[in-house]
């Protein structure tokens, strides 16, 4: 694999693609999506806000909208930063458990195995396994541009290990089966490590319920498995995807 540091859209969001938007428009428009699971929030001024802006414009009113975040200064942040949204519901923890994602960063083949995959991008060429098991256990510098949410992050690094409070986990298992007949968006944006694991249990917990399913980095290990899924089930019906900027929206049923 090679380092997605040097994939030259790295840095670009989907939320900042005008065919994306269009597609999204549509797809709430049309009124069959009556909720929202983003997984992987980060501060909110993305895919979050993206989102958030389109139900705005176009009046959609939603059963429910929730996005996670795992990092709880970062979750802090984006909490204020998306106050003037009422409808959507920012939620601390993890989508899954830290038990299952350790165990899948431990005997996943394409981590363990990663040269066999020389067109897909990866973060950490030299210990991807080691990378990917500090990412979950929270253990991974960030980089955080807002002064305030500097401030938070400085606070919360040096609360003692006994008074900081546990991440929550099982997000997906909790909050999809609330919101699995409204025919939702799940947008799948979360850890690098373990976004085919996202993808199995989001199929897990769905199973034949109708679903639209957003799909970011593509060319990353996250999902390029998840992407070849749902290539080869006729389940899935491909919408529109970007494969320059890896990003695909599908529909499930």
């Amino acid at each position: 694999m090679k380092l997605y540091s040097e994939y030259p859209f790295a840095s670009i969001s989907m939320s900042k693609d005008n065919k994306f938007k269009q597609v999204i428009t549509q797809l709430l428009q049309e009124g069959q999506v009556k909720s929202i699971v983003e997984s992987g929030t980060y501060n909110g001024l993305g895919s979050t806000t993206m989102l958030c802006e389109l139900i705005a414009e176009n009046n959609i009113t939603l059963n429910h909208f929730y996005t996670i975040e795992v990092e709880e200064p970062i979750y802090n942040q984006a909490v204020l930063n998306l106050k003037k949204y009422p409808f959507v519901k920012p939620l601390w923890g993890m989508s899954l458990s830290k038990e299952e994602c350790l165990n899948f960063i431990e005997h996943d083949e394409a981590i363990n195995n990663h040269e066999k995959y020389p067109d897909i991008f990866i973060d950490s060429i030299e210990n991807p396994k080691e990378f990917y098991k500090n990412e979950i256990e929270g253990s991974l510098s960030i980089k955080i541009p807002d002064k305030k949410s500097i401030i938070v992050t400085i606070r919360s690094f040096f609360q003692k290990p006994s008074i900081r409070k546990p991440v929550p986990q099982n997000c997906f298992k909790r909050y999809i089966p609330l919101i699995e007949n409204d025919c939702p968006i799940i947008l799948l944006d979360s850890a690098g490590g373990v976004g085919l694991l996202e993808f199995q249990t989001v199929m897990s917990l769905m199973k034949d319920k109708t679903f639209y399913l957003i799909l970011d980095d593509v060319h990353h290990l996250k999902h390029f498995r998840s992407l070849d899924f749902v290539r080869k089930n006729n389940s899935f019906n491909i919408l529109a995807e970007s494969l320059e900027q890896g990003w695909v929206i599908a529909k499930y049923l």
